[in-house]
This record gives C-alpha cells, structure tokens and sequence, in this order.
C-alpha cells in the first residue's frame, strides 16, 4: 500500500480507499491522454493512421479467426433470422439483399412460382428415368456415403467437405427438429 505524501495519520481503509481512488484517476487520465493521443495521430497523418488500424486490425483477425468466423455466423443467422431479405413463395429468409436477388432469378424459385400460380408438375422424361436409373446402380458402387442428403462420393475427403458444408449442416439441424415417426 502506498500512502500519499504527508498524511501519515491515515488508517488502512483511508489508504487502501485513497489508492483504488488513485487508480481509478489514472485510468481515466490514460485513456484520456489515449484519445487525445489517436486524434493527434488522425490530425498529423490520416492515411498512415488508418493503415496502421488496417493492420492491426488484420494482424487480430489472422491471430483470432475463430472469433471472426463465430461473429459473421452469428451476424449471417441474425439477418436470415430476422427474414428482412425474405422470399414468401418459397418461404426462405436470406441473408443479403444480393442472395435475394440470386434466389429469385434461380430455377429453383421460378419453378415454385409456376407451381403457385396452378402450373402441374414436370412430368419426368424417360431420358431422366433411366439416368436416375443408372446413378441409382453407381452411387450402390461409391464407398462413402451420406444418408441424410442421398449423396455418395468416391473419396473420403469428399464426404467429409460435404458434412461441413452448409446445405449438409441445414439438412441434419432440420432431421434432427422433426421428430422421428415410430
């Protein structure tokens, strides 16, 4: 414990309150001298400031990507979540204003908008039939395979791309929400 200079007449409280009030003040003045400090540095040379952020900035994100990844996740589900960018036909929340303007043009969205206004099915060629046939037999020979999403794949690092992939991990997250039929 420091005690000021000249008040010698003080008990331990007095000085252990008088040294976190000490603390306190100086953290205050620091990052006030802190803000000074950084306009200063604007006012003298913006662009060298602003480089020097830029590479701190990257030199923390290349240290902490687990924590950059975990805030775009939680920033990407918040705008899916919130449905802003939203395709009601379909009933997809998208992430981006952009990814909404790739969903609408899709063959996938057009197709549910045929559907919608009262247009029949496709009725599946043949041609399609025994291509459907003949990927059926194959994918019987492919050794690593993905029952929830129907896809086999002939290389090991394949699958597991494929289980890391969003689509996959969509498609689990939603076998595991509905409940299984006995």
């Amino acid at each position: 414990m420091e005690r000021p200079r000249g008040l010698f007449d003080m008990t331990d409280e007095q000085v252990l309150e008088y040294n976190v009030e000490r603390q306190k003040r100086m953290k205050e003045l620091a990052s006030g001298n802190s803000k000074r400090y950084i306009a200063r540095q604007r006012a003298q040379d913006l662009k060298g400031y602003l480089a020097r952020c830029l590479k701190n900035r990257m030199a923390w994100q290349a240290k902490n990507k687990d924590k950059v990844l975990a805030t775009a996740a939680g920033v990407r589900a918040r705008a899916v979540a919130s449905r802003r960018h939203e395709c009601v036909i379909c009933d997809m929340g998208l992430q981006s204003a952009l990814a909404l303007r790739k969903h609408l043009d899709s063959k996938a969205h057009l197709e549910q908008v045929r559907l919608a206004e009262g247009g029949a099915p496709k009725v599946v060629s043949a041609t399609a039939a025994s291509s459907r046939k003949f990927t059926a037999k194959h994918k019987a020979a492919k050794t690593y395979y993905c029952p929830v999403c129907d896809r086999a794949f002939n290389i090991k690092g394949h699958l597991d791309k494929h289980n890391a992939s969003k689509k996959h991990l969509a498609k689990v997250a939603a076998a595991d929400a509905t409940p299984a039929s006995a």
